[in-house]
């Protein structure tokens, strides 16, 4: 019987892209906590790290752009939407999470009642876990279904454009708020995640 070989075309561009924005977030998690130190603070070293911290911050970014971008024209089933989203987020998430949770217990010699009860009381918030990025996805991904349907410019184009302008100005006012407000209630889950959730749609239309 003969062999049949399907070629899978690679991006190299979007390649390229995905290598800078995890270069980004190893440096960010590295060399951005000397910069913030206040002995290292204008010093020689400080004005050549700091410029490229600044530029790192557009990692996470980049990386919901990328996966907006790679979710074009991909009219997958519920079905399949959902295995991709089981074995490339909610399988990594829970088995990071739970690795996470049994490091804070040796570490710090807690409990393990109290950290799951602290895991779960950080949930409504702005994620102050680590794994936040893969939170925000699980969602996205969840409802990809959704998008290919409101996304599809054959069917509802005016739709499509709406949403992706009525997010991009709600980001554009909670940004502003962030700036010049001390009230940090406002800064939840759904404002925060928001953000990210417009640059994902606005390379998925």
């Amino acid at each position: 019987m003969e062999k049949t070989t399907q070629k899978i075309s690679r991006k190299v561009n979007v390649d390229i892209i995905r290598v800078l924005a995890m270069l980004m977030v190893i440096y960010l998690h590295t060399v951005y906590s000397f910069t913030m130190r206040s002995d290292f603070f204008a010093t020689k070293s400080w004005f050549i790290f700091e410029p490229f911290a600044a530029l790192s911050k557009a990692s996470i970014t980049l990386f919901f752009m990328i996966s907006g971008f790679l979710l074009t024209n991909k009219n997958r089933t519920v079905k399949e939407n959902w295995q991709i989203t089981l074995n490339r987020i909610i399988i990594p998430l829970i088995f990071f999470t739970i690795f996470d949770l049994l490091f804070q217990v040796y570490k710090y010699k807690l409990s393990l009642v109290s950290v799951w009860s602290q895991f779960f009381a950080s949930l409504p918030k702005y994620p102050n876990n680590w794994l936040w990025f893969l939170m925000v996805l699980l969602f996205i991904y969840l409802l990809n279904p959704i998008w290919q349907v409101i996304f599809s410019r054959e069917r509802n184009p005016e739709i499509a454009i709406y949403l992706t302008k009525l997010f991009f100005i709600f980001t554009l006012i909670t940004v502003s708020i962030k700036f010049v407000s001390s009230n940090l209630t406002f800064f939840n889950s759904f404002t925060s995640w928001l953000g990210y959730f417009f640059l994902f749609i606005w390379c998925f239309s």
